[in-house]
């Protein structure tokens, strides 16, 4: 049979709220050749049985015992045979033209290896969130990439032959899993964008984005790797912007529940980086939270 021209991957575990609208949205796309591969990781509730629900001959299925996200998602990346590979979150969805957009945008260039777009959020209702992410950088984008991951996992198309290549997702880490992967592409390839909002991303209590203290710790072992393996492709530069940002970030993350830890974090970044106008601001920031948030549970955002 002909390989399909685009392989999504969806990994699962005890999604049964969500994923339904995640496969609708999939399957309703304007570009038909496709192939969705659903791993399902163990689910204990009823995420079998919906995805049972639907009868469409380009729906392959996986089940395998509790292994996490990246074991996953190297399942569906090993099960794909399409030329394209895209990543749908079973609590996420596409919109139905994603693939039209973003397909045609490979034609420009053989060393574009990921095209990536705008970002859309919405509550666990399905409301409408101000949160966004807009897509704004390509070509050769490893330095601003090594200092903030600034493209939303699930609007990436990437050659599968590519993905390949770099070893798909590294499964000793834990969290940061696509900002590792994102790196080392760029390591060799170019990146391109569509400006349009083609990802909806579902923001709700039980995710693990919700988990600041891990991804912080992500970040810096994902940095010190990617030194590791690539040296010399990161300066002296970048690298100090890179450390001033995701220290000034985890500071204000840390002030509410750590203030001191909190605000050592914030002026470690600004004397990394003491002429961004970013680092600045992020002490006055985690000051404020001291001030206002102390006790407070509630997650900040966080860019890593």
């Amino acid at each position: 049979m002909k390989a399909p021209e685009v392989s999504i991957i969806v990994a699962a575990y005890n999604a049964e709220k969500y994923i339904g609208q995640a496969i609708d949205s999939i399957l309703a796309q304007t570009v038909d050749d496709i192939e969705l591969i659903i791993v399902d990781d163990g689910s204990t509730d009823r995420t079998p049985d919906v995805i049972r629900q639907f009868d469409d001959a380009r729906i392959r299925g996986f089940r395998q015992a509790n292994s996490g996200q990246t074991v996953a998602k190297n399942r569906g990346i090993r099960e794909s045979t399409g030329r394209y590979v895209g990543f749908c979150d079973a609590d996420d969805y596409w919109h139905t033209r994603k693939l039209e957009k973003q397909l045609p945008v490979f034609e420009r260039s053989p060393d574009i290896a990921v095209i990536y777009s705008n970002e859309v959020s919405i509550d666990e209702s399905g409301a409408a969130l101000p949160d966004r992410v807009d897509a704004t950088r390509r070509g050769d984008v490893l330095d601003d990439l090594f200092v903030d991951n600034f493209i939303p996992f699930g609007t990436a198309l990437v050659r599968r032959d590519r993905l390949i290549e770099v070893g798909g997702f590294d499964e000793s880490l834990r969290m940061g899993i696509d900002w590792d992967l994102w790196l080392r592409l760029a390591a060799r390839y170019k990146f391109d964008y569509v400006p349009d909002d083609l990802y909806i991303y579902r923001k709700w209590a039980g995710q693990m984005s919700t988990n600041w203290r891990g991804r912080y710790d992500a970040a810096f072992v994902i940095m010190e790797k990617f030194q590791r393996e690539h040296p010399g492709r990161i300066s002296s530069r970048t690298r100090r912007r890179a450390y001033a940002s995701t220290l000034t970030n985890r500071g204000r993350a840390r002030a509410a529940r750590e203030p001191v830890e909190g605000i050592r974090d914030t002026i470690h970044g600004l004397m990394l980086d003491p002429f961004s106008a970013y680092s600045w601001k992020s002490p006055l920031r985690a000051l404020w939270t001291v001030a206002t948030q102390s006790g407070n549970r509630t997650e900040v955002p966080i860019s890593k």
